[in-house]
C-alpha cells in the first residue's frame, strides 16, 4: 500500500513510523508521513486504537437503554408477584380465622 503522492523512505527514515506503519514521503512538502497498521493511528502510528464493538454512540446508547428497561420491567413484575403472594397469604389467614370462629360457635356434638 502506498500514501497517495508519496514515494517510500529512505532506509535511515524508515524508523521514522512506529509500530509496523510504513513511511512514506511527500515531495511537495519535504515531509515524512505514515501510513498505519489497523489497530494504531496517529501522525507516527504511536497511538493505540482499542476495537469496539459499538459501530456509533447511538448504538451504544440503544443498549444502554434496553438494560435499564429490562431491569426496570423485572423490578415492576417482582413488586407485582410479591404483592400477589402476600395478598394470597392474607386470604389463607382469614380463611383459617373464619373456619376458627364457626367451630366455636357450632361445636360438634358426639351424638350416635
Amino acid at each position: 500500500m502506498m500514501a497517495a503522492h508519496g514515494e517510500p523512505c529512505e532506509a535511515l527514515e524508515q524508523s521514522y513510523c512506529y509500530n509496523g506503519g510504513r513511511c512514506y514521503r511527500i515531495p511537495s512538502m519535504s515531509t515524512l508521513s505514515c501510513v498505519c497498521t489497523e489497530n494504531y493511528r496517529g501522525a507516527r502510528c504511536e497511538e493505540f486504537q482499542l476495537l469496539s464493538k459499538a459501530n456509533s454512540r447511538n448504538e451504544a446508547g440503544l443498549i444502554v437503554g434496553a438494560v435499564i428497561l429490562s431491569i426496570l420491567i423485572a423490578l415492576v413484575l417482582a413488586g407485582v408477584i410479591y404483592c400477589i403472594c402476600r395478598m394470597w397469604r392474607q386470604k389463607q389467614r382469614n380463611q383459617q380465622n373464619s373456619k376458627q370462629q364457626y367451630s366455636h360457635v357450632y361445636p360438634q356434638s358426639n351424638r350416635i
